[in-house]
C-alpha cells in the first residue's frame, strides 16, 4: 500500500497554519473549547471510524510545532476550558525544517512542501533554502501507522515522528504508549534500519547492476513492545549516483528522493563513501 504526495508553497510565517489546515481538510477536527488555555485539540476517528486519535497542538514559533499526547478531551460548556485526561505526557516541540538558526530565518521567505493527508495521518515534508545556498529540509509524520502489530485502542498508536530535526540532541520520535496518554521515551523509538540490522549500511545498495532501486519501508518499535507498526508510504533508498530532488521511475510510478539535513531524527540521512540514504515517497 502506498499513497501519492501533493505539493504546495507557503511563507515561513504561515507553516503552522498550513500544517493544521491540511489536518482539517483531511477530516481531523479541532475540538478545543478554550484555545487560550487548552490550545488546539485535534481529533480524528480514523479512516475506518474505529479510532480516537487525539493530540494537543500549539504554535511555539513560526518554525516550531508544540505537541502533547493526551488520553482524551471533553470540551467545556459555553467557551469554558475542557477536561484533559493525561498523566505523564508533557509538552514537547519539533521543527518543521532543519535549521539551527530557525528563529532568525526570514519569515517572508517561501518554502515548498509535499504532503499526504487522511483521517489516519498527516505527513508533511518541507524544503527551505536560505540565500539559494543552504538547504534545510524536514518531515513530520503525525498519525497512526498503516500496519499495527499489537492491539492499539483509542489513541495508543498515535505517533509524532520527525526528521532533519535539531530540537533534541538524540530525537527519534514519540509514540503514545498507554491509554492515559503516556509517551514512550524518545530514545527508544527507532526506524527500520536499526530494527533490521543496526545501521543504514545494512540496507541493500541501489541501483543494482540491472539498474533497479530497492525501497526499504520504515518500522516503529520501542523498548517495551518491540515492533509496534510499519509506515508504508515513506521509504529509504541507500543509493549511489543520486541527488536530492531526483525522480526514480518504477514502471508508471514516480518517487521523489529527499536528502534529509542532519544526522538526527527518525527520518535522517547517512553517507558512507559514495552512498547516501534518501527519504523516498511517491509523487
Amino acid at each position: 500500500m502506498g499513497y501519492k504526495f501533493l505539493s504546495g508553497t507557503c511563507l515561513v510565517s504561515n507553516i503552522y497554519e498550513t500544517f493544521t489546515g491540511l489536518l482539517a481538510a483531511a477530516g481531523w477536527q479541532n475540538i478545543s473549547s478554550k484555545p487560550a488555555t487548552d490550545y488546539e485539540v485535534w481529533y480524528s476517528s480514523g479512516g475506518q471510524g474505529n479510532k480516537r486519535l487525539i493530540i494537543q497542538l500549539r504554535k511555539d514559533s513560526n518554525s516550531n510545532v508544540g505537541y502533547r499526547f493526551i488520553a482524551d478531551y471533553t470540551p467545556g460548556a459555553a467557551g469554558g476550558g475542557g477536561t484533559i485526561q493525561r498523566t505523564t505526557a508533557g509538552w514537547r516541540s519539533c521543527r518543521f525544517f532543519s535549521n539551527a538558526f530557525a528563529s532568525s530565518y526570514p519569515q517572508s521567505n517561501q518554502v515548498s512542501y509535499k504532503y499526504h493527508a487522511n483521517k489516519d495521518r498527516l505527513i508533511f515534508y518541507c524544503e527551505a533554502t536560505y540565500l539559494d545556498v543552504t538547504m534545510y529540509n524536514g518531515v513530520i509524520y503525525l498519525g497512526s501507522p498503516d500496519v499495527m502489530y499489537h492491539n492499539e485502542p483509542g489513541s495508543k498508536s498515535l505517533c509524532l515522528l520527525a526528521g532533519g530535526n535539531y530540537s533534541y540532541s538524540n530525537y527519534y520520535g514519540d509514540i503514545s504508549d498507554a491509554l492515559d496518554g503516556r509517551i514512550t521515551s524518545s530514545d527508544t523509538i527507532y526506524c527500520s534500519p536499526t530494527y533490521i540490522g543496526g545501521s543504514y549500511t545494512d540496507i541493500t545498495k541501489s541501483p543494482s547492476p540491472q539498474g533497479n532501486y530497492v525501497f526499504t519501508p520504515h518500522y516503529v518499535k520501542d523498548g517495551n513492545n518491540d515492533l509496534r507498526g510499519k509506515l508504508t508510504g515513506l521509504y529509504i533508498i541507500y543509493a549511489k549516483g543520486a541527488l536530492h530532488g531526483d525522480i526514480v521511475k518504477i514502471g508508471t510510478r514516480s518517487f521523489y528522493l529527499a536528502m534529509m539535513t542532519g544526522s538526527y531524527g527518525f527520518f535522517r540521512t547517512s553517507t558512507v563513501a559514495e552512498y547516501i540514504t534518501f527519504l523516498a515517497f511517491e509523487v
